[in-house]
């Protein structure tokens, strides 16, 4: 997949180490020193410019990119780089937009102007943060169907008031909206029925 990055800055260049393992990247930025930097360090096409410039996506070929990922500090530099790169003909675009006043304008983003997706870095890490807390005890976590289900990997100690207990009478005592999976002891995997 052909893919673009808008911003050469930390979020644009931890993006392009993990993109180039499997995708041919294209960096544009407006820093010449950072497009420096970007070639000599990843195996990437570097364009120095306004990554919102449609002069610039055109040299950077946009058109034939299958996504544009635009990840400058610019709200507003990232909708309209990804306004412009639709425009040009690229099927995805993912715009970082971190001001919460833009929130309530997303569907609109997404049916008129085609941005297919956006992320807001500190909504998302504010969002993990209090997911990970409803759980402090866990040893693994992890989400499904957009959230509304999570496995949850718990180490009861000895000694814990669920220590013994069956779960039948866990599903009674509780009267909680939870499933156990599986129970492992001494490495010994049961699939309860």
């Amino acid at each position: 997949m052909r893919i673009i990055v808008v911003g050469a800055g930390k979020v644009g260049t931890s993006l392009t180490a993990q993109l180039i393992r499997e995708h041919r990247v294209t960096v544009i930025d407006q820093e010449p020193k950072l497009i420096e930097n970007i070639i000599n360090v990843y195996d990437v096409m570097g364009v120095c410019g306004n990554g919102a410039s449609y002069e610039v996506q055109k040299e950077a070929e946009v058109g034939k990119a299958d996504l544009l990922i635009a990840t400058t500090s610019s709200d507003e530099i990232n909708i309209l780089a990804c306004l412009v790169a639709k425009k040009l003909g690229v099927a995805h675009t993912i715009a970082r937009i971190r001001n919460p006043e833009y929130e309530t304008q997303l569907r609109f983003m997404r049916g008129e102007l085609g941005l297919t997706m956006s992320i807001n870095p500190e909504k998302a890490a504010a969002h993990e943060i209090a997911r990970v807390l409803r759980f402090p005890a866990a040893m693994k976590l992890e989400s499904f169907s957009k959230g509304r289900l999570e496995l949850v990997e718990y180490r009861l100690p000895e000694g814990s008031a669920l220590d013994g207990v069956r779960l039948l009478d866990i599903y009674r005592n509780a009267r909680a909206r939870v499933l156990i999976c599986a129970v492992s002891r001494k490495g010994q995997t049961t699939i309860p029925s």
